[in-house]
């Protein structure tokens, strides 16, 4: 047995209790975890569900009305600028529709506006407000409503045609009539665009609004589009999703898992063994003291040293040390060295007519083993021994039964009353032994 299985020995037996009660807590506590890792775990997603994406666009153009060198009579087609004189009616198409599994209702209003505007509502764009625009004067004139119902990738288009020019004009002389420039003046083409349905069981009205702007200083229009970037229409979804689990974390869970109770059920089969099995687990006070040696020999190793020890120091007057601590004591109070004798394993300090010895314990080669029981078997002979019947001159016959003597041929009432063949008593000698030549001893078995 090694001095490091014996201390684990001497720790289990010192500390048991202990030590079980908290491998049962890490067991628990070890399944509970282990439990919850091999769980499918549920988790709630938030999803953006897509339910349709809006389209819009606009086209305009403008047909030449008057020859020039540099235009025929023709049509233009989105050109950045028109002009007046050559080209004053600018006309197109407002185009509406949607994509994805949904069938709207579609409405598109349009509608001439001019105004003027000026900024208002906030205290500047220093602060973080947002700034209001203030309208001094509107006329919305020229309406129209065109619906239709859309599926999936069909269109709406509504036509208009503006006579930019003339709205100019109309912008002066409502300047002129309010004897005021005040604000800044719009002059532009509103759409606006109402979808309503039902989509994947869900209410849709969803409303949105282009412009087309037209601005100019009466010889030159320009055409400027807003609001046809609009973005998909999307619902929130939550849906629970459970996952499976597996991976290294799993894995190292059942290790550790596994690794705790194995360690709790050595622990449990220990005790077993030792309550139920006599098994010897705490260590003896022999072995105690071997390791506590061991520990002390390495220690002070550098004040023993191993010789022989001569018949003369033997003969000093002793004196025996319980530990070896006590004799490396002695060596340091009297300046000297312990000698460890190859002879016999003892440890000598001389000092004058006194000889200081200290006889070490046992090697744990030498001690029991730990398997051992505590109390030793003791083989017993199970020899089966033959008695003799309490009778006088009784013979075994052949049928294996006791009776008299064959050779007497004598009945049994002959045998009662003890009388010979020739009528006469015949006088039992009081001198034969029991067990004598009339008695057939058995045979011995072999």
């Amino acid at each position: 047995m090694t001095r490091g299985a014996t201390r684990i020995r001497a720790l289990v037996a010192d500390n048991y209790r202990s030590l079980l009660v908290v491998c049962l807590v890490a067991s628990a506590v070890a399944g509970v975890v282990a439990a919850d890792a091999v769980q499918p775990q549920s988790t709630t997603v938030t999803e953006q569900q897509r339910l349709y994406e809006p389209t819009a666009a606009v086209s305009h153009g403008a047909d030449v009305v008057t020859e020039t060198p540099v235009y025929d009579r023709e049509r233009l087609e989105n050109r950045p600028v028109y002009f007046a004189n050559v080209s004053p009616v600018i006309s197109g198409n407002v185009t509406v529709g949607h994509q994805g599994d949904a069938t709207l209702n579609t409405t598109v209003e349009t509608a001439v506006v001019l105004r003027a505007i000026g900024e208002s509502g906030g205290s500047g764009s220093g602060d973080g407000q947002r700034t209001e625009a203030t309208v001094y004067w509107e006329r919305t004139f020229a309406r129209n409503t065109t619906s239709a119902t859309l599926d999936g990738g069909e269109q709406l288009r509504v036509p208009y045609a503006v006579n930019a020019t003339a709205l100019f004009d109309r912008v002066d002389a409502i300047q002129r009539a309010l004897d005021s420039s005040a604000g800044e003046t719009q002059v532009f083409l509103r759409a606006t665009v109402h979808r309503r349905g039902q989509v994947d069981g869900r209410t849709v009205d969803q409303s949105e609004e282009l412009r087309v702007r037209f601005t100019g200083d009466g010889t030159a229009v320009r055409v400027e589009t807003t609001g046809l970037d609009a973005s998909p229409v999307t619902v929130t979804e939550r849906r629970r999703v459970t996952d499976r689990p597996g991976g290294p974390v799993v894995a190292a869970s059942l290790v550790g898992t596994g690794a705790v109770w194995l360690l709790t059920f050595a622990l449990v089969s220990v005790g077993v063994a030792a309550r139920y099995r006599d098994v010897r687990i705490e260590p003896t006070d022999t072995e105690r003291a071997r390791v506590q040696f061991e520990s002390e020999r390495e220690e002070f190793a550098e004040w023993i040293t191993t010789g022989t020890v001569p018949d003369s120091v033997r003969g000093r007057t002793t004196v025996a040390v319980d530990s070896l601590t006590g004799v490396v004591d002695v060596a340091i109070d009297t300046d000297s060295r312990v000698i460890e004798s190859g002879d016999d394993g003892r440890f000598y300090v001389p000092d004058g007519e006194l000889c200081y010895v200290y006889e070490p314990p046992p090697t744990l080669e030498e001690t029991d083993d730990v398997l051992a029981s505590t109390e030793s078997a003791t083989a017993v002979d199970d020899e089966s021994t033959f008695e003799f019947p309490e009778s006088e001159g009784a013979v075994l016959s052949e049928d294996g039964t006791w009776g008299t003597d064959p050779d007497d041929g004598g009945d049994e009432s002959d045998a009662d009353d003890g009388s010979d063949p020739d009528g006469e008593a015949e006088v039992s000698d009081p001198t034969r032994a029991e067990g004598d030549e009339s008695t057939v001893p058995p045979e011995d078995d072999d």
